[in-house]
């Protein structure tokens, strides 16, 4: 998916008992439509994003560990998300979920997002990702 942040872990929101542990399920059978369906049908009440130390290259499990010193708080998902991609180098504009799940919420275009505390790019950094992903950089910040 690129980036793992507030919609794509609605996942957690399911039963593993259910679904398996790590939700292969959802994974295998459509990761992007099951994110999708997380996001029209879940409420969300308010979205954290720890990045206080992100991760980066190849998680969850061959990721390293990437300090940025950076909370993001939003109570709309695809802001949340939105933001902190660009804070990782990434434009959210290339993550196909992301434009996608902009059809039906709020926060993909940065005039959309209201800013307030810190200016996100103070904690700008430059994510490292699969060469499957490297196509998601760039694009307007704030």
């Amino acid at each position: 998916m690129g980036v793992t942040l507030c919609l794509k872990n609605l996942f957690g929101t399911l039963p593993g008992i259910y679904y398996g542990w790590p939700k292969n399920l959802l994974h295998f059978n459509g990761i992007k439509e099951s994110i999708l369906d997380l996001a029209r049908t879940v409420k969300v009440h308010y979205n954290i994003i720890d990045g206080v130390v992100g991760m980066e290259g190849d998680g969850p499990i061959m990721g390293k560990a990437k300090p940025v010193g950076v909370l993001v708080l939003s109570p709309f998902s695809l802001a949340a998300d939105a933001t902190a991609a660009r804070i990782m180098g990434f434009d959210p504009r290339k993550i196909l979920y992301l434009v996608q799940a902009g059809r039906f919420l709020p926060g993909l275009r940065p005039e959309d997002i209201s800013l307030r505390g810190e200016n996100p790019r103070r904690f700008a950094t430059q994510f490292d990702c699969l060469d499957d992903f490297k196509g998601m950089r760039g694009g307007p910040f704030f």
